[in-house]
C-alpha cells in the first residue's frame, strides 16, 4: 500500500499584517428578566425560508508547485559592479555605457519584470491592519444621538378570541393602508368560537378596522397586488388560497378548491410580476410550492418539490 504526503506552504508576507488585540474590561449589554408567562406565547414553525440561485460558485486555491534550489554563490561587488573595461572613476565612460545598456531589448524586459515583483512587495507593505485603533486619542467632534423606539400606533384585534398575526401586508400606494392576517397555528388550541376573519387597517383610524376580510377558515398569510390595490389574496390555515375584490365586497371573489390545494397551512404567498398581473404563488409545509392565476382558481399552474 503506498503512503502519499502532501505539504502545502505559504510564505508569511503573504497573510498580511498581523492581527492585533487588546484586553478589554467585559460590558453587560442587556437583561432579560424571567417571565414564565412567555411560554404560552410560543409558537412551533416548522416551515423554514431557503434563498437560491442559479449562479455558480467559485473558489480559487494556490499552492507552491515549484520547488526552488537555492545555492551560496561569492561575488566582488564594487562600485555599482562595472565592467573591467569600464573605470568608474571617468564620470565620460560610465555614461556611454549607460546609454548602450538602455538601447538594449533585454534591459527593459528585464526592468519591466522586476517592477512586478517589487509592486507586489509593495503593496503587502502598505497593507492596512484592519484590527488597528485609529484616531482613539482624538475627542470626537459630534457625538450622534442614542437611537430609540417608541409605540406610534396600536391596533387591537376587536375579536375577544386570543389569537396572532400571523402576516402583515403593506398597501402598495403607500405606509397609510395595512392588512392583518389573524390566525393560531397550534391547532390543539383552536376552540369552535375561533373567529375566522382578518382585517385591513388605516394608520389615521385606530379604533376600528377599515375592512373585514372573511374567510371559512382562519387566514395565515396576506398581499396587496402592487399593480392594483384592490387585489388581494391571502393563504388559510385548512391550505386553501382566497382571492379578494374589494370592490365587491369582504368575501372571497374566487377561491382554490380542496383537490389542488395545499395539505398544510399556507405559510406565504407572492403575487408574480407577469404581464396578465393574475399569477401569484404560495408556500407551506407540505413542501410544495403552487402557482396560481386568479382567474382561474380550479387547478394549480405548476407544482414543485
Amino acid at each position: 500500500m503506498n503512503e502519499y504526503e502532501f505539504i502545502y506552504m505559504k510564505k508569511r508576507k503573504d497573510f498580511g499584517r498581523y492581527c492585533n488585540f487588546d484586553d478589554v474590561e467585559s460590558k453587560l449589554l442587556a437583561v432579560v428578566d424571567e417571565n414564565r408567562t412567555c411560554g404560552d406565547m410560543y409558537v412551533e414553525k416548522t416551515i423554514h425560508d431557503v434563498v437560491l440561485d442559479n449562479i455558480q460558485e467559485f473558489s480559487e486555491h494556490a499552492v507552491n508547485t515549484a520547488k526552488v534550489k537555492l545555492q551560496n554563490m561569492n561575488m566582488i561587488h564594487m562600485e555599482g559592479g562595472w565592467p573591467k573595461e569600464i573605470d568608474h572613476t571617468e564620470a565620460q565612460d560610465t555614461v556611454k555605457w549607460i546609454k548602450r545598456l538602455e538601447k538594449d531589448p533585454s534591459y527593459s524586459a528585464a526592468v519591466k519584470q522586476l517592477t512586478v515583483q517589487t509592486t507586489k512587495c509593495l503593496e503587502q507593505n502598505n497593507t492596512i491592519d484592519l484590527f488597528e485603533h485609529y484616531f482613539h486619542i482624538e475627542e470626537p467632534e459630534h457625538m450622534p444621538e442614542s437611537l430609540t423606539m417608541k409605540t406610534m400606533a396600536l391596533f387591537k384585534d376587536p375579536c375577544d378570541e386570543k389569537r396572532s398575526v400571523t402576516k402583515i401586508g403593506w398597501h402598495p400606494e403607500g405606509p397609510t393602508k395595512l392588512v392583518c392576517s389573524y390566525s393560531n397555528l397550534r391547532f390543539q388550541r383552536m376552540t369552535d368560537e375561533m373567529p375566522m376573519n382578518s382585517f385591513i387597517w388605516d394608520v389615521s383610524e385606530r379604533n376600528e378596522p377599515l375592512t373585514e376580510l372573511r374567510t371559512s377558515s382562519p387566514m395565515v398569510c396576506c398581499e396587496y397586488n402592487n399593480r392594483n390595490p384592490d387585489f388581494l389574496v391571502g393563504g388559510c390555515y385548512n391550505g386553501l388560497l382566497n382571492f379578494f375584490d374589494l370592490r365587491k365586497g369582504p368575501s372571497p371573489a374566487m377561491k382554490s378548491t380542496v383537490e389542488v390545494s395545499h395539505w398544510d397551512p399556507v405559510y406565504d404567498v407572492k403575487w408574480m410580476q407577469t404581464k396578465t398581473n393574475s399569477e401569484c404563488a404560495s408556500v407551506s409545509s407540505d413542501g410544495r410550492l403552487l402557482f396560481w392565476d386568479v382567474r382561474k382558481m380550479t387547478k394549480s399552474s405548476t407544482s414543485a418539490r
